[in-house]
């Protein structure tokens, strides 16, 4: 019966984190505010850099905000539901719940990518990317805006986002897993680098949030296939995310 029960609850977490992440905000504010689609235009993806592309740079800006935020709130959600709850005394929970917290921002990842409400046709999970790291830890909040404008202003392809969300995100990748090793071999602990450092419950740098932020990380890869052929062609084109 437990057994059952942490699969209902795995599947239950991730399935949160989807029809979070499947909330369209580029399509949302484009509709309400421009009576525009963001995927009726320049990458037809609904994501913040083509959000920016097609309605500005504030909006663009705006939606980026946004997709961090929903996968933020979406696993933090889960972390309180798990750690505050009881349901940890009421049922045996593998890895005593934290697989399952990380397990939703790869739900919100699938959601932006292929959105249910708006036919399956989403983002490239970037934003989604620096809420499930930067959203867990205050210094990969940091180092997540450092490391990608880094890349994106001082890299030979200077604004490409594509590149820079790439690169950045690879980069990011191998931090996280540092950390991770750090902590799981005792050491450093990690736990005062994550937002919840405060709580008796704080989250620590581990194996799950490297294994989820992998699999994330993967799915942004695939998702800009067409990026990486223009890319190696030398076609992608520079979008400015700061200026007119």
């Amino acid at each position: 019966m437990e057994v059952f029960l942490n699969i209902v609850i795995a599947l239950v977490c991730m399935l949160f984190g989807y029809f979070i992440g499947a909330i369209p905000n580029g399509v949302l504010l484009g509709r309400l505010f421009f009576k525009k689609d963001p995927r009726d235009y320049g990458s037809h993806a609904s994501g913040g850099t083509n959000a920016s592309r097609v309605l500005g740079k504030k909006a663009g800006l705006i939606v980026i905000l946004l997709d961090i935020l929903k996968c933020a709130i979406a696993f933090w959600t889960v972390y309180a539901v798990i750690t505050f709850s009881g349901l940890k005394q009421q049922v045996h929970l593998f890895d005593n719940g934290i697989l399952y917290i990380w397990l939703t921002c790869l739900g919100v990842s699938i959601g932006h990518c292929w959105p249910v409400y708006i036919h399956f046709k989403g983002g490239k999970t970037v934003a989604v990317y620096m809420g499930a790291t930067g959203g867990a830890t205050w210094l990969m909040f940091i180092l997540d805006h450092v490391i990608f404008f880094s890349v994106y202003l001082l890299s030979k392809k200077k604004k490409i986002v594509s590149y820079a969300s790439l690169i950045s995100g690879l980069l990011i990748l191998m931090i996280v897993w540092l950390f991770a090793i750090l902590d799981m071999t005792g050491v450093m602990d990690t736990s005062i680098l994550s937002w919840s450092f405060a709580s008796p419950y704080p989250l620590h740098f581990s194996w799950e949030e490297g294994m989820v932020t992998t699999l994330i990380y993967l799915i942004l890869v695939l998702r800009h296939h067409q990026n990486i052929v223009r890319l190696r062609k030398g076609t992608e084109a520079p979008v400015n995310l700061f200026g007119k």
